[in-house]
């Protein structure tokens, strides 16, 4: 092990530090350790080594309290936790902080203090030995007292001392417009200290909005678990905040609805402002859309609770034709959610958005399938399944065509409406063209569509492709698919060409990513046609 790194990790002893130095004076600007390589100075330091060790590694060389490491930390970052470190490298290098350089993460000692929400005395401390440090931002436009509003967590102090010593930080704004209200409501945390504080000491920061409309209270609202206390803090002293769009149209109600935020924070936006829950921000969407779009457990506890609200939001349609079930359908299919939201608005069941989708359509493109969701869709509305969208395809062809193998709900919609298997879309394809052509093919989905509706082996769309043109033309073929088409061909259709004149086994032969065994297939099948 390095003499320097069993040293400092141990309980050295002054003379030992001492002799060391003596023995190899360069060891100190150099690395030392195998997985975390530092110089002595910072080793000294981030093991809690007494004030004469570091003390006497800084007399042996004082360059080493601006040495960097890889990060563009130095010494003087790793004291920050350390006061009695501190006061050392101070003591020693008094001029310091004064030429301490910024650094584009770390920013100068005090910017970095308050990001590690070190001690008020450590903040104290560093203000006094270079009091403009308060006034300089960092390479993102924050002064300290942005940085500490941000980072001070439910902690008053450190935010109180850089007010004292620079109290027009205030209503400075850093580069996204953000005050120091803004970045305390940004900041989830189990008190409202730092809020009461900010507000009490500039309440005009309440009614600014930053580079993106957003006041305080909609950046309060905007992460997952706002404070309820800082929430009705910051309405009682601006109540018109509730009413206020940012650049997305939205009022705090639509953020917090779709942060799945706690029911109650939501209740206490409904309580100021009722008629938020009809109000739309620039997509068309009324809070209930929001809530629809997260699928936490908490998301369900919210759309439930603005349904009760006002029922009317469910019969709300965006600028893209979807209602909010619509939403839920796509983004997060749950059934308790689906179920509570199809049996209070029924007719919203066969609203189409502007792709002509309903909300099975939606459903079955679901990013997170659920077949409990779809199974209740297709029995709730049976006449939802022979609708098509504006490419003329039914909730089977979008099931058909998901990359994810959706053998069950394919399944599903088929024993609801198996007459789907033989309706072809605006090109003319069938449910087993469609299938063939997703990126991963499901070899249990093509069976199941070849045995329950055999005919579609030898159905060609309008451009005369067959399902086994498709299949042999495929970025990654699949020879059990291959099989099973032309397992359900019986009339030749393997020595079909396409309209470009294209036979399947050409098609084999051209594509590359086809396997030897899915050309001898096709040759096979082939010969055994010219025997006949």
């Amino acid at each position: 092990m390095d003499q320097w790194h069993e040293l400092l990790h141990g309980e050295p002893s002054l003379e030992a530090v001492q002799a060391l130095i003596m023995k190899d004076p360069d060891a100190l600007t150099q690395k030392h350790g195998e997985t975390f390589a530092q110089i002595p100075l910072q080793m000294a330091i981030q093991r809690g080594q007494s004030a004469e060790i570091i003390g006497c590694l800084i007399d042996a060389n004082p360059q080493t309290c601006l040495w960097r490491d890889d990060a563009g930390g130095t010494p003087m970052h790793d004291a920050f936790g350390d006061l009695k470190a501190l006061k050392v490298m101070m003591g020693k290098c008094p001029d310091l902080l004064k030429v301490f350089p910024a650094d584009v993460e770390l920013g100068l000692a005090l910017h970095e203090a308050c990001k590690r929400n070190d001690s008020a005395e450590t903040v104290l401390f560093l203000i006094e030995q270079y009091p403009e440090a308060v006034k300089i931002p960092d390479a993102e436009g924050f002064l300290p007292l942005h940085i500490a509003s941000l980072h001070s967590s439910g902690s008053v102090d450190i935010v109180t001392v850089l007010i004292e010593k620079y109290p027009a930080a205030l209503s400075m704004p850093d580069m996204r417009g953000w005050l120091p209200l803004h970045h305390s409501s940004a900041r989830m945390r189990e008190t409202s200290d730092v809020v009461a504080l900010l507000m009490a000491k500039n309440p005009d920061a309440l009614r600014v909005a930053d580079k993106d409309g957003s006041l305080p209270l909609h950046l309060e609202c905007s992460h997952p678990y706002p404070s309820q206390e800082t929430v009705a803090l910051l309405i009682e002293h601006y109540p018109e905040a509730v009413q206020q769009k940012d650049n997305n149209g939205q009022l705090p109600i639509h953020i917090a609805a779709r942060e799945g935020s706690h029911s109650e924070v939501v209740a206490v936006l409904v309580t100021k402002y009722k008629e938020s829950l009809l109000v739309a921000d620039n997509q068309g969407w009324v809070p209930l859309h929001a809530a629809c779009y997260r699928g936490a457990v908490s998301g369900l506890v919210v759309v439930a609770f603005l349904i009760e609200q006002n029922a009317a939001a469910l019969s709300v349609v965006d600028k893209e034709g979807r209602v909010p079930l619509h939403v839920r359908a796509f983004v997060h299919p749950d059934l308790a959610c689906v179920t509570l939201m199809a049996e209070k608005c029924p007719e919203s069941l066969m609203v189409a958005d502007c792709r002509g989708w309903l909300p099975v359509h939606a459903a079955c493109a679901a990013m997170a399938p659920c077949f409990e969701a779809v199974a209740f869709l297709a029995k709730s509305n049976k006449a939802s399944l022979c609708k098509r969208d504006k490419k003329g395809q039914l909730a089977m062809h979008v099931a058909c065509a998901r990359k994810a193998d959706s053998y069950d709900i394919v399944r599903e919609l088929k024993d609801a409406y198996e007459a789907a298997l033989s309706v072809a879309d605006e090109t003319g394809c069938l449910p087993l063209h469609t299938a063939c052509m997703t990126p991963n093919p499901s070899v249990k989905v093509v069976a199941l569509l070849v045995e329950s509706y055999p005919e579609a082996v030898e159905a060609t769309n309008k451009e005369g492709l067959l399902p086994l043109h498709i299949a042999v033309s495929h970025s990654s073929p699949s020879q059990p698919i291959v099989r099973l088409l032309l397992w359900g061909l019986e009339k030749g259709e393997t020595l079909k060409p396409t309209k470009t004149g294209a036979l399947p086994l050409f098609l084999a032969c051209e594509n590359k990513e086809c396997s030897v065994g899915i050309v001898m297939d096709l040759t096979m099948h082939s010969l055994q046609l010219f025997a006949k």
